[in-house]
């Protein structure tokens, strides 16, 4: 009887094994961390998405909108003159609107794809410079619940591209350090000029590759008492990477060329000299949403957030190099340099610094950081979990993982609500300026905005019939000064203006631009940042 039954056994396994599917067999070949990194990108592309909508575009939004709106060749001198534009963010932006219309959601869904490839671009990079999956897997998770960088995947510029194209150049030069082929340093000068195209300040990638390039060589070569055989693998590599990194960049050379005579001082007061302490409050607005340029203060839950993400990194970092992956130290170097280049550029070009400038300085600190995590829990785990049973061990550790998971989403729940809330970096409300106006004015009404058709007017953007009657409030003025505009300009009884509230209600000389309006008849409304000012129509509405 045992032995007819191990047969029909044996028969029953054999049968169906033979019905097992091409689908069947490739779904039993999944492994965990495919499965992991689904949901994780699932997770992640859900935040992007939830809310994307939710705010107007505001002004620079507005303006990277109405420029990837003009036609060639025009485009290409609007970009130029753009504070720290390059093209291709604008070049997709404009693809964007051509295929999905004119609206808030197709104008920000470059940034949007963008910020989702930047989860699984986080893993491929975790797995390149670390061989290991676990730091892949909790880097793109930490990355998919980084409140600053869903911000700005739901912002209609070229950050979350720089981001990724921040990620894409690490990838793409450790794969042509590790296997040093010709395909391999191709695509890394494609990278290259692709990152130049995308924002200015990846140029720093470069330069830092190059350093850590010369270095590891002259530091293997010192090893190996000057090998003449490292010597010439040395200089085979470096004179690889120069070639790579040197084509790149004359691929970019043609746009260098044709955006040097555009704006190079842009007037703000220079940024002061940078210390620690800056640097620091810079980390926690990039980990801990603090206000944009913020200066340092004592908020002992946002230095939480900090802090812990900042000594995994050290940990993550002296393990990695311990092991003996050496290019990590390209991950810890990047993040301070970049900062100290674009700082000095503010400087130079009198711009106003915001973290945002260095947004691709964000993922290679979460790399470190999952690096020390993943090297913590490995240790934890293999002294609480020795001596359990293989089935018991792995629901242990799935439990384990799902209860940290949720507990660093409990620990980002505050950044994360500011976010949907649109209480962080609040974006003014053309949106709803736009719809009033258009459903109020009369038929020859003129609208006069602080802002010129470089941004469609604010309004126009969204109510695009508006722009023939639209015009700069200070070119009608004649004159840079709101109160002195208010003052004098001729406007016509149906006449609408926009201006900021800041602006409306600053004291000058006693009075304010507000009071000038509402003491000649001028009603208000307030939208998000903006006031609409308008005299009661008489047009039948």
């Amino acid at each position: 009887m045992a032995l007819a039954q191990s047969r029909y056994a044996r028969h029953r396994t054999v049968n169906l094994s033979g019905l097992k599917t091409p689908l069947v067999r490739r779904l039993q070949s999944v492994r965990v961390e495919h499965i992991l990194l689904i949901g994780i990108l699932v997770f992640g592309i859900a935040l992007r998405l939830f809310r994307l909508n939710h705010q107007s575009l505001w002004l620079d939004e507005i303006g990277e909108g109405s420029v990837a709106s003009t036609p060639f060749p025009q485009f290409f001198s609007e970009v130029r003159y753009g504070a720290g534009a390059a093209p291709l963010d604008y070049l997709a932006v404009k693809l964007m609107l051509a295929l999905f219309g004119h609206g808030t959601t197709a104008t920000r869904l470059w940034a949007f794809l963008c910020g989702s490839l930047l989860i699984f671009l986080t893993y491929k990079v975790g797995l390149e410079f670390f061989k290991n999956a676990a730091v892949g897997l909790i880097a793109a998770f930490m990355v998919s619940v980084s409140a600053f960088l869903i911000f700005y995947s739901q912002e209609a510029r070229f950050y979350s591209l720089a981001a990724l194209l921040g990620l894409l150049n690490l990838w793409a030069f450790n794969r042509a350090f590790e296997r040093d082929r010709r395909i391999d340093w191709l695509v890394f000068a494609l990278v290259v000029a692709l990152g130049l195209y995308g924002h200015y300040f990846l140029a720093a990638l470069v330069a830092t590759e190059g350093f850590f390039l010369v270095a590891y060589w002259l530091w293997l070569a010192a090893r190996a008492q000057w090998s003449r055989t490292v010597l010439r693998r040395a200089a085979g590599q470096v004179a690889r990477f120069l070639a790579a990194s040197i084509a790149g960049i004359i691929v970019f050379v043609p746009w260098l060329l044709f955006a040097a005579g555009g704006t190079l001082n842009w007037g703000w007061p220079a940024p002061p000299p940078l210390d620690l302490a800056r640097m620091h409050q810079i980390a926690v607005v990039l980990l801990a949403l603090a206000p944009l340029n913020s200066a340092p203060s004592w908020n002992l839950v946002a230095w939480a957030r900090t802090d812990v993400v900042l000594l995994l990194a050290v940990v993550g970092l002296i393990v990695a190099l311990v092991r003996g992956r050496a290019q990590v130290l390209l991950l810890a170097v990047t993040p301070p340099l970049m900062v100290v280049l674009a700082w000095r550029a503010d400087q130079v070009a009198h711009y106003f610094w915001a973290e945002r400038q260095v947004i691709a300085a964000l993922p290679l600190l979460y790399l470190l950081a999952a690096s020390g995590i993943a090297y913590a829990g490995a240790r934890l785990w293999g002294f609480a979990g020795a001596n359990l049973q293989p089935n018991r061990s792995r629901l242990i550790a799935a439990g384990l993982i799902g209860v940290l998971a949720v507990g660093w989403v409990a620990f980002n729940a505050g950044p994360l609500r500011r976010v949907y809330a649109g209480t962080w970096n609040v974006k003014e409300d053309w949106r709803g300026a736009a719809t009033f106006i258009s459903t109020q004015a009369c038929p020859d009404s003129r609208f006069y905005s602080f802002l010129d058709e470089h941004s469609s007017y604010g309004f126009a953007w969204y109510v695009p019939t508006l722009a023939p009657r639209s015009d700069s409030i200070f070119r009608a003025g004649n004159s840079g000064d709101l109160l002195e505009v208010v003052r004098r300009a001729p406007f016509g009884p149906h006449d609408w203006m926009v201006v900021t509230i800041p602006s409306a209600v600053q004291d000058e000389g006693g009075t304010t631009a507000n009071a000038v309006l509402e003491g000649g008849g001028w009603s208000f409304r307030d939208f998000r940042g903006i006031r609409a000012y308008y005299r009661q129509p008489t047009c039948g509405h």
